[in-house]
């Protein structure tokens, strides 16, 4: 397991190494295999097609490593591991696909990263400091984040959501986001994530407890010292339905709110030329008003 740490230098990408990992996971996010994946764990929503318009692979690809470090958090669970393994393979899979006589020998080392100081700020410093070569680990997308890291097509979307624990059932009700911001409200959240970000600056009133990773605040709604916890809607549901399987939890639940944020693997913005790359960003205004769409369509199917 690495540490990042600022010792580490700044690395630079050719365009085109930035243009086959760009146009390889459009392709990857797109495919049947990853689609119905998606489908079966409960994640939301796959790519949408504007994020791959108007890109094409390179005659070549000019990366002469066998291997491409890829990072996820070393804290992630079961459920995420698949997720992180079946990326990385079709990534992998996708680029031997394209380039049969030059990289069909190409493989995928996976490098778990202590995610303590955040899961974006450590994947960020791992990408640019040569650490890893791709970031699998999904990370939120937010306007100062696109200025620091080449952020990939989206593997999916999702709205910001909590879950309530059983802890102060009877005495305390918070049936949505506004709720919680009043005096003895304990709300859970990870370091540095944008659910932290958006918790200091709207819950004012609440106790708010920053934890280093999902596992560690998800432990806060199960041993009830936390009323609530903020995270993604989607990762809080996926692991919601095997609590319920299991019998543990049973009045939990999960609300969601707030707007719809696309999820991505990232790649440094360190590039040496210019390029292609400045269509890469074309799309992503697009996709925020598409997945609001089909975001309302997965509000109703949790309803439901």
């Amino acid at each position: 397991m690495f540490t990042i740490s600022n010792s580490y230098g700044q690395v630079y990408v050719s365009q085109n190494f930035v243009d086959v990992i760009s146009i390889a996971t459009q392709r990857y996010v797109h495919s049947k295999e990853w689609m119905q994946y998606m489908t079966e764990v409960g994640f939301m929503f796959p790519g949408d097609d504007s994020c791959r318009s108007g890109l094409e692979f390179p005659a070549t690809f000019n990366y002469t490593k066998l291997n491409l470090n890829l990072c996820y958090e070393k804290s992630a669970d079961t459920t995420r591991m698949v997720f992180n393994n079946m990326a990385a393979r079709l990534l992998i899979q996708t680029i031997r696909n394209q380039y049969p006589s030059t990289h069909s020998e190409l493989n995928g080392t996976m490098i778990p990263l202590d995610v303590s100081n955040g899961v974006f700020e450590v994947m960020k410093e791992a990408v640019n400091s040569g650490v890893c070569d791709v970031a699998i680990a999904a990370v939120n997308w937010a306007e100062d984040r696109k200025t620091q890291v080449t952020l990939l097509c989206p593997y999916a979307a999702s709205g910001a959501g909590f879950i309530r624990s059983e802890k102060d059932n009877s005495t305390i009700s918070i049936a949505n986001e506004k709720e919680m911001d009043k005096n003895g409200v304990i709300v859970s959240v990870v370091t540095k994530s944008t659910y932290e970000t958006w918790a200091k600056s709207n819950l004012k009133k609440a106790t708010i407890i920053s934890y280093p990773s999902f596992e560690s605040g998800w432990q806060s709604i199960l041993n009830q010292t936390s009323h609530t916890f903020l995270y993604n809607s989607n990762a809080i549901y996926s692991r919601m339905k095997e609590l319920k399987a299991l019998k543990l939890c049973s009045s939990c639940y999960l609300k969601v709110y707030g707007d719809i944020t696309p999820f991505s693997s990232l790649i440094t913005n360190k590039i040496l030329s210019s390029g292609s790359v400045s269509q890469i960003s074309s799309w992503q205004i697009q996709l925020l008003n598409s997945f609001s769409i089909i975001f309302v369509i997965f509000i109703n199917f949790l309803i439901l």
